[in-house]
C-alpha cells in the first residue's frame, strides 16, 4: 500500500492536495480492442506519451465503452499536459515509454488521483489500471492488472430474405423426427 499527501511538487498542477491510498485488487478491466487498436495506431505516429479519454461503467466489473476522445495535449517523453477540458469522459488511457509499465509517483497523484479509471499503455498492451474511489478527502486507487482485450461483439441486423433454407424431414435419430439443412 502507498501512503502519499502532498509531496514535493513544485508545479501545482502536478499536486492534488489530497490523501491518496493506492490498494492491489483484483478487479476486472474489460477494455474493446477497438480501443487497443486506437492507442496502437496513435503510438505508430508519436514518440512521445499521449492520452485517450474514453468512458466506463464501473461495478463488480469495470467495462470501457468504445468512444473515444483525443483531447488537444502537449506532450513529452516524459509527461502529458491536457489543455483542455474532458470532464464528460470518466476514464483516461496514457502511454509510457517503451520499457515503463507501471504508474509513477506523478501519475498517481495526478492523472489517477482524477479520473473513475486510468489505464496504462506501454508496449502494445495496456498494462496497469486504477480504480478510484473517494470519500471526504480520501482516495483510495484500486489497482490491478487484470485488463482483458475484449473484441466488439455488434449483433448486426442481417438482411437475410434471400436465403432459402430448404430441409429434409426423412431421418430419425434415437426414436424422434429431426430437421436436416443440406
Amino acid at each position: 500500500m502507498y501512503n502519499l499527501h502532498n509531496r514535493f511538487y513544485s508545479n501545482p498542477e502536478w499536486d492534488s492536495g489530497l490523501h491518496i491510498e493506492v490498494v492491489e485488487s483484483k478487479l476486472v478491466v474489460r477494455v474493446p480492442a477497438k480501443i487497443l487498436d486506437v492507442c496502437a495506431s496513435i503510438q505508430e505516429k508519436i514518440t512521445t506519451e499521449f492520452l485517450v479519454a474514453v468512458k466506463a461503467t464501473i461495478g463488480k466489473e469495470v467495462v470501457v465503452g468504445s468512444d473515444f476522445y483525443i483531447p488537444r495535449q502537449k506532450a513529452t517523453v516524459a509527461s502529458v499536459n491536457v489543455e483542455e477540458n474532458i470532464s464528460g469522459w470518466n476514464a483516461v488511457i496514457h502511454s509510457h515509454p517503451q520499457g515503463m509499465q507501471s504508474f509513477s509517483i506523478v501519475d498517481i497523484e495526478s492523472i489517477n488521483a482524477n479520473n473513475d479509471l486510468s489505464i496504462l499503455y506501454e508496449g502494445g498492451s495496456f498494462r496497469v489500471a486504477t480504480i478510484r474511489l473517494q470519500k471526504d478527502g480520501l482516495v483510495v486507487l484500486c489497482k490491478t492488472t487484470n485488463i482483458q482485450v475484449v473484441l466488439d461483439r455488434n449483433v448486426l441486423d442481417v438482411d437475410v430474405s434471400n436465403i432459402q433454407q430448404v430441409g429434409y424431414r426423412s431421418c430419425y435419430l434415437h426414436g424422434s423426427e429431426d430437421m436436416f439443412y443440406f
